[in-house]
């Protein structure tokens, strides 16, 4: 009885994972510097939540890119 209820439990924790995984959003862009459009190395993004709190973001690569997840409902960017 005790390894059916374990398993249940695993069941239960890996499908409610994998569905809440599945509610991100990808945000990508690019990050340059106005005037000269040079991109910018490290620069920070961040996804503001309609709460005002930080939902996601990161760095921006060499190249100025970045990517990030966020669950919906992200409205800003600064």
């Amino acid at each position: 009885m005790k390894n059916i209820l374990n398993a249940l439990l695993l069941i239960l924790f890996v499908s409610t994972t994998a569905f809440a995984q599945g509610n991100k959003i990808k945000i990508t862009g690019k990050v340059t510097e106005q005037g000269s459009n040079q991109p910018l190395e490290f620069a920070t993004v961040s996804a503001l939540s309609t709460a005002g709190t930080v939902a996601g973001g990161g760095l921006t690569d060499a190249q100025g890119n970045y990517d990030f997840e966020v669950a919906p409902g992200t409205t800003a960017y600064k």
